[in-house]
């Protein structure tokens, strides 16, 4: 199958980021309610898999969600060793659990990700980082004092409680300025092609100088963009031309980017596809035209298009 990289772009990042804040209100309130029944369930654990994946992973380039899964099991196993009686056997694994994702967050803190996050992203990962550490203190404290037999004058319960009701809090606060900043944020300069309405109209491109002019023509007359390997440094060599030149023609002069040029080729090719043969699958379009999957596809086309795909069809049949 084709593969296309989508451009890192704040919009949709920001997006993603305000679904993984919801996540985690969604499981330290879960957390907070049962521990008022007496249930102790650390959901806020999940939490921890959550800041790897983000800090891990290039969110703009993979599903972070497909990627968590994987993580999500095992702590779940982890989670459920909590409600065993093997008290100590859980703290041993609770403690190899926290210390080994604690450090594979600490050790990706130089990576490309870690150094791309916004603000809010920053502040999220800080403050949940302080609520695990200290929520696993607390927890070690009282296993402690439980060992010792010594009374403590103030619950357990209380202290998680209140460290439960600070993270709800601040992660309310957080997705309200988050999602108040994408409101204002515009939109990335690919939605300026969505007016496209017809084949061909990639000419309608500001092309301001030669370099641009000869960039659209490898376009048209060239069906490579739509391999696997199409990069910015092939279509850099097929043009004899420096690839931080074409980047910056295609950045300032077209006013977009190169994988947003090549999405926008590779939908107006679906869109000959389509008028061409309405039998064929839209999976198949998908995997002709080189995007990396459906929902890709679908997010692109809704841009340049204005509608789906399955619109889209209907219209031209």
């Amino acid at each position: 199958m084709r593969n296309l990289s989508n451009p890192y772009n704040e919009k949709n990042d920001r997006a993603i980021f305000e679904k993984v804040v919801l996540l985690a209100i969604i499981l330290v309130i879960s957390q907070l309610v049962l521990s008022l029944f007496d249930i102790n369930i650390t959901f806020g654990y999940f939490i921890l898999p959550i800041m790897y994946v983000m800090i891990k992973f290039d969110r703009t380039q993979v599903d972070i969600f497909e990627k968590i899964i994987p993580h999500f099991l095992f702590t779940t196993t982890v989670v459920l060793f909590g409600l065993s009686s093997y008290q100590v056997f859980y703290e041993v694994i609770n403690l190899i659990f926290l210390v080994g994702y604690t450090s594979a967050i600490y050790l990706n803190r130089h990576g490309k990700m870690f150094k791309q996050l916004n603000f809010e992203t920053f502040n999220f990962i800080g403050f949940y980082s302080f609520y695990i550490v200290a929520g696993t203190a607390v927890c070690l404290f009282y296993f402690v004092m439980s060992l010792l037999e010594i009374k403590c004058n103030v619950q357990s319960n209380f202290v998680f409680a209140s460290l439960d009701f600070f993270a709800v809090l601040f992660s309310m606060v957080t997705l309200s300025i988050s999602r108040s900043k994408s409101r204002d944020m515009v939109m990335e300069p690919v939605v300026e092609y969505k007016a496209i309405k017809e084949e061909k109209t990639e000419k309608e491109l500001v092309v301001s100088n030669a370099t641009a002019k000869n960039i659209v023509q490898y376009f048209e007359e060239s069906e490579n963009y739509l391999e696997t390997s199409f990069s910015l440094d092939q279509l850099a060599d097929d043009l004899n031309l420096n690839k931080q030149v074409v980047s910056e023609v295609i950045n300032q002069d077209m006013n977009s980017s190169f994988y947003q040029l090549v999405a926008m080729y590779r939908i107006n090719h679906a869109k000959r596809l389509i008028g061409k043969n309405t039998n064929l699958t839209i999976e198949a379009i998908v995997d002709e035209c080189g995007f990396s999957s459906k929902s890709t596809f679908n997010k692109y086309f809704k841009i340049f298009v204005g509608q789906t795909p399955s619109v889209y069809r209907n219209a031209v049949a």
